[in-house]
């Protein structure tokens, strides 16, 4: 009885994780698409890409261009910032970062339209 219990315990914790991961990566393809769909946060953020793309690898160009990285995501929000990070520790190939690859690929097409 105990190893049944102890089984279900295992189940029910690493199956929620999964699930959390899951809403995770939805809640950050959903966030990715509305930045796409409203004109403002769609310019602020081809902006940041498009600094992004300046700044490079140098890091002066980097600590110069901080304030301005900052006052792009102030306008993208705090849930742009948590799908900017959602893709960390994901595993090339899986399904989750397939689904924040889609998402950002079809956001950076929107800068080109």
């Amino acid at each position: 009885m105990r190893t049944i219990l102890a089984l279900a315990a295992v189940t029910f914790i690493f199956g929620s994780a999964a699930l959390a991961a899951d809403a995770k990566i939805e809640a950050a393809v959903k966030t990715f698409n509305d930045v796409a769909a409203n004109p403002e946060k769609r310019a602020a953020y081809c902006a940041m890409i498009k600094k992004m793309e300046e700044v490079g690898e140098d890091e002066k160009k980097a600590e110069a261009a901080n304030a301005e990285m900052e006052g792009y995501f102030k306008t993208l929000g705090t849930e742009f910032e948590d799908a900017w990070a959602a893709g960390e520790g994901l595993k090339d190939g899986s399904p989750d970062l397939e689904a924040l690859d889609g998402a950002m690929t079809k956001l950076d097409e929107s800068c080109k339209s």
